[in-house]
């Protein structure tokens, strides 16, 4: 999938991001993160560092 930078995908990813956030305040051992969590954390940091490499360029 190939994901243009525009204004919707910065709010998606932000949001996104607040979410993870929220979850991991929640979690309060390591060993309690869900695979499912780290996979979508996976892919947000693959997806923002993909967009600010672009930005770069």
């Amino acid at each position: 999938m190939i994901v243009q930078p525009n204004t919707r995908v910065y709010k998606a990813l932000r949001n996104q991001m607040e979410e993870i956030l929220t979850e991991l305040k929640r979690i309060n051992n390591g060993a309690d993160i869900d695979s499912d969590l780290l996979d979508i954390i996976q892919i947000t940091s693959q997806t923002c560092n993909g967009l600010a490499e672009k930005e770069k360029s």
